[in-house]
């Protein structure tokens, strides 16, 4: 099995399963109105009275990330038909544009006609309703829309000739759709059609014996039916490596801080570590939002703090523009109190709850809150530009740090906010370490705004959060307390107290809980650290590792990090693992090797 693909430039997002197909379709919001959540585009070839699909059982994949930027490289081999397939796929850094370039090699010593089938299936906006598909003859492209999303099929081969053959049809509620049609090696040219519509287009190649031809694919996408058509056009009149070049050329010189520091790595981290930061950079739209997994429709959000967190590695690699569109939406979204939502889509929406308002307030994380503005203070001081501060002061800083201030019971310490199993309420030490160090450094940025009120008033906040926390969170036995009804220990309370300076280093709470969070998660074969559902946890793990640094045992932490590196080059790494709280940990746990060396 090969490993999924992720294609996108902040607007259209597209995501190839295993076996080379189209699977997710977010346009023009990355994570947001997946177009495709009823089919996969499907790929097939006729050849000798017989067709295969790509995602057939006689067809092996594998598939990568070759040259550092977001272009995908796939081989789809069929030894029965003969044929091997080979892509070279990607979304234009600077147009709305899927491009599939796609080398057809007859295995055969024979010369043979092989005919090349391109499935696409829409439910646009994500419902089904009445969607329009039809062919354009002016054009030679199938063109596919609702409302203000459209979406223009188009490819010519490598002698510069169009599909030969199309279908436009109908799927779902019993009818498979038009790659059916192309069974006999025929379609019916139908050319139009209205409801939950799909279509297929189709390339006729002569090649011969051990020789190879190639297609150009693309999908074009745009907000109108005009803009789509006109892409179309001129992708057809400039053909597809120049375009293919200018993005592999933006995202080299995009991932030239990563490329600087990939160089100081050890040789076995480097390609996870690219990897990584590709996988994260898909997952940004253009206007900010950062989702946490695109593949997911149920985790296809941006969470404020899984955001925050994926924005602390691209900040430290000097990466300013996403730090700045991010806080920018995040202070749209901003409550009237001054705290953030549980979720968003791409769009800035509200993602959807079952969960019911606490009296005047929506539910809430406060530690959601707590580490957006502990990110945007590290922001500030790495950058220490003043119209930065000036810019987010009053409008973000101030309206998070007096509601943290005040999201307090008659202790200091944050109340009971949503649990992350969305249902139960809690007070964390990790949510108290978050929002000490939220509160610490929105005093200091006040110091700088020359606030000396609202400085003086967070200050104070969070010593006194400070001084409750330590007696609330650290156990009879010594050790840090995930919440204050549950004396177990868990990787996250461990992790905020010392990494946000709840508690230094050397508090003894911090050595008994490690040695008790090793004896009861760490396994002893594969060096990771389990959680209680029996998988890896991945985002545990690299934190661990992240301490274990910070406390001079570079071998556990070299230990984890390999293990996780595996995973993220792993040829068939399942849909779900990888999350962009994942690849930010695994940045972040490298970038600390680096400075901890």
């Amino acid at each position: 099995m090969a490993r999924a693909l992720a294609l996108a430039n902040g607007e259209l997002y597209v995501g190839l399963n295993q076996f080379g197909l189209v699977k997710t379709l977010h346009f023009p919001y990355v994570g947001h109105d997946n177009h495709t959540p009823h089919a996969v585009h499907k790929i097939g070839v006729w050849v000798d009275g017989q067709i295969s699909w790509c995602d057939d059982s006689a067809w092996t994949h594998r598939s990568r990330y070759p040259i550092g930027a977001l272009v995908g490289h796939s081989v789809a081999v069929n030894e029965e038909l003969g044929v091997l397939l080979e892509f070279e796929d990607a979304v234009e850094a600077d147009a709305n544009v899927l491009i599939r370039n796609v080398h057809v090699v007859n295995l055969r010593d024979k010369q043979r006609n092989i005919r090349l089938f391109f499935h696409q299936a829409f439910t646009i906006g994500g419902s089904v309703g009445l969607d329009t598909a039809q062919y354009v003859p002016a054009d030679g492209t199938v063109l596919h829309y609702r409302g203000r999303r459209a979406f223009a099929i188009g490819g010519m081969t490598d002698v510069g000739q169009s599909f030969d053959q199309y279908a436009v049809g109908l799927f779902g509620e019993g009818l498979d759709g038009t790659w059916r049609d192309g069974e006999d090696g025929q379609l019916s040219m139908a050319a139009v059609e209205c409801g939950q519509t799909d279509s297929t287009i189709g390339f006729s190649l002569m090649i011969g014996g051990l020789s190879s031809r190639r297609v150009h694919y693309w999908l074009a996408a745009s907000t109108a039916t005009r803009g789509a058509i006109q892409l179309s056009r001129t992708l057809r009149k400039q053909g597809v490596y120049k375009r293919l070049g200018s993005t592999v050329d933006w995202w080299r010189k995009s991932l030239i801080p990563a490329f600087k520091v990939s160089d100081q790595l050890n040789p076995v981290y480097r390609k996870a570590f690219v990897d990584s930061l590709l996988g994260l950079r898909s997952h940004i739209d253009r206007r900010g939002a950062i989702i946490y997994d695109a593949t997911d429709p149920t985790r296809s959000i941006c969470d404020p703090e899984v955001g925050a967190l994926a924005l602390w590695p691209l900040i430290r690699l000097g990466y300013k523009q996403e730090a700045v569109h991010f806080f920018t939406f995040i202070r749209q979204a901003l409550t009237e109190q001054g705290f953030v939502s549980l979720a968003y889509h791409g769009d800035g929406s509200l993602a959807p709850t079952r969960l019911a308002y606490d009296g005047v307030r929506a539910p809430l994380r406060s530690s959601q809150t707590a580490v957006t503005l502990f990110i945007f203070s590290q922001l500030q001081t790495l950058t220490k530009q003043p119209t930065l501060l000036r810019d987010f002061y009053v409008t973000l800083v101030v309206p998070m740090a007096n509601f943290l201030s005040e999201y307090v019971d008659e202790r200091g310490l944050p109340l009971s906010g949503i649990a992350s199993d969305g249902q139960t309420k809690e007070s964390t030490s990790y949510t108290a370490s978050l929002t000490y160090a939220a509160l610490t450094a929105a005093a200091e940025l006040a110091d700088t705004s020359k606030d000396q009120d609202s400085a003086i008033r967070w200050r104070t906040a969070a010593s006194t959060l400070r001084e409750a926390a330590l007696k609330a969170f650290v156990g009879e036995d010594g050790t840090l307390r995930r919440s204050l009804d549950d004396e177990t220990s868990d990787i996250a309370s461990l992790y905020g107290a010392f990494m946000f300076g709840l508690i230094d280093m050397g508090h003894p709470a911090v050595a008994v809980t490690v040695e008790r969070l090793e004896r009861e998660a760490l396994s002893p074969l594969d060096k990771v650290f389990y959680a209680p559902d029996g998988q890896i946890d991945y985002v545990g793990s690299l934190r661990m590792a992240q301490y274990y640094l910070e406390s001079g045992e570079r071998d556990k932490a070299e230990a984890i990090v390999r293990r996780i590196s595996r995973v993220i080059t792993a040829a068939d790494t399942p849909h779900g693992q990888l999350t962009t709280w994942v690849y930010g940990e695994f940045i972040n746990t490298l970038l600390d090797m680096l400075t901890r060396s």
